[in-house]
């Protein structure tokens, strides 16, 4: 087999090292190889595809794509650098994130505004009974007067995960498919206006789980209500208002809810879950109206799409690596084209800690102590960005002035039996589904002159222990966890012997 280490690296020394070190900004070519062939050889060992885009002291330094953008089509596209993907909840951020901090920062919109303020008495008024709903009528209506918008985006106002509010059989005792269950808050299943309509509605009679400000209970439901919130203030409709405001302005081609229906064919999109929403959740579930075969050009969310039709704050975005990061860049400077989007202050106090732990900004993740997972163990406390469920992660260093965008489509793999919740799909046991290998691997080489051979090779004999302790009991030999550690033994012979 050839060595596309090796490869990749003759690519990068066609230019010389100090000349390599500037064209891509204090980032050494051999940390951006290492990630290129650790994708690579995933790819090969049967993980679908990603992009990634890198952008440094304000410039584009480095933009990449591998795979194919659906494995179940032996004839699919290759990836390209234009291809869309599913971002998930990366939504959460370049949406209502960005449509509050631009409209805080024109004073049209305090973080601490009351939400029954903003949408009126009925969110408090319509409020009905659940079985997870601790409370009385009357304390449920004390405790959601006090809900304000820093409340919802900070996941503290008390709202359960999740509510399926297009399964009439959801089980609000457990919150799970349950065919004898009768769900008071069923809308309906065909996406359309009509029932984004009902859902808004169901959305304030929703109960809350929990005391607001009590803890934190990360909630796609926060960022459904604040779609609703940023449509009644801005009297647009969350696209919208997100073209006019940021996609048109600053040129972003690649950026938009609803694929399809803008211009984009399924050949230009990376492909989601394989049989639609019947394993997302690590369990078997069908019933009528849900999808259950390919999914590609829809988002791949089931409350976005059945319940939003498609165009909702926590999930529903479609956009490349390269318009992600230049949208992402606006988080350092508040400025693009001479023009203001954000306020310092704004900046500031949407990124600032919200907990004592100092993970969780206004709807940001931060990496303080803890997320290391996904910023790395490498970059600043400081950084803040956000991960999707479909293999999306988003990640702004103010202090190195760095942004990366690095999306994968890990759920266009077949569903293992017996499912599993974190890893119910292939693409879910290799390498490059582990988002923060990237930021690991790329700090490495970061603003450093010495040689990093050994540090890098350390990386991939870690990455390789890892794999093997991974493997669960009883997996066969062509098991996905096996396949990447298959791929990872390649690497470290890569790293430890670059010249054979």
């Amino acid at each position: 087999m050839r060595n596309a280490l090796t490869l990749a690296l003759i690519s990068l020394f066609i230019l010389t090292p100090s000349e390599a070190y500037s064209k891509y900004a204090g980032i050494r070519p051999e940390a951006l190889a290492l990630i290129s062939d650790i994708i690579s050889s995933d790819v090969a060992s049967g993980f679908p595809g990603a992009q990634l885009a890198i952008i440094r002291n304000g410039r584009l330094i480095y933009s990449n794509a591998w795979g194919k953008t659906d494995t179940s089509n032996p004839h699919s596209p290759s990836v390209t650098r234009e291809t869309l993907y599913d971002l998930a909840s990366v939504s959460k951020v370049l949406t209502v994130n960005y449509a509050v901090q631009k409209l805080a920062s024109e004073g049209r919109l305090d973080a601490d505004a009351k939400i029954s303020d903003i949408l009126g008495s009925i969110y408090l008024t319509e409020t009905i009974s659940a079985p997870y709903s601790p409370v009385s009528k009357k304390t449920m209506r004390l405790w959601k007067s006090a809900v304000t918008v820093r409340d919802v985006m900070c996941h503290r106002a008390g709202y359960p995960p999740e509510i399926h509010y297009h399964d009439k059989n959801y089980d609000l005792s457990t919150f799970t498919h349950n065919p004898r269950a009768n769900n008071p808050l069923y809308t309906g299943i065909t996406p359309s206006p009509q029932t984004r309509a009902e859902t808004f509605r169901a959305i304030l009679r929703t109960p809350l789980q929990y005391k607001p400000r009590t803890k934190i209970v990360y909630s796609d439901i926060d960022y459904m209500l604040m779609c609703f919130v940023i449509e009644k203030i801005s009297g647009m409709r969350l696209d919208e208002y997100l073209a006019v405001n940021f996609w048109r302005p600053l040129g972003l081609t690649h950026m938009t809810y609803c694929p399809l229906e803008h211009g984009f064919s399924v050949d230009e999109i990376a492909a989601s879950e394989i049989d639609g929403n019947t394993a997302t959740r690590g369990v078997r579930v069908k019933f009528p109206g849900l999808r259950d075969s390919l999914i590609v050009g829809e988002v791949h969310d089931e409350k976005a799409y059945h319940s939003m039709a498609g165009i909702s704050g926590h999930a529903g975005l479609f956009a490349n690596a390269e318009d992600t990061a230049r949208l992402l860049s606006l988080m350092l400077t508040g400025e693009y084209g001479g023009r203001e989007y954000f306020t310092r202050d704004v900046i500031d106090m949407f990124t600032s800690p919200q907990d004592e732990a100092g993970i969780w900004g206004i709807g940001w993740w931060r990496r303080g102590s803890k997320r290391t997972y996904y910023f790395g163990t490498k970059s600043s406390p400081e950084t803040f960005g956000h991960q999707g469920f479909t293999g999306t992660l988003v990640m702004i260093d103010p202090s190195r002035n760095l942004v990366i965008a690095y999306f994968t489509n890990k759920l266009n793999t077949p569903a293992l039996m017996p499912l599993r919740k974190n890893k119910t799909f292939a693409g879910s046991w290799y390498t490059a589904s582990e988002l923060g290998f990237v930021p690991e691997i790329l700090y490495t080489g970061l603003d450093t002159s010495g040689d990093i051979s050994e540090e890098l090779a350390e990386i991939s004999g870690r990455l390789y222990a890892e794999s093997l302790r991974k493997i669960p009991q009883g997996a066969g030999k062509n098991h996905p966890s096996r396949k990447n550690a298959d791929s990872k033994r390649e690497i470290l012979y890569n790293t430890r012997h670059p010249t054979n």
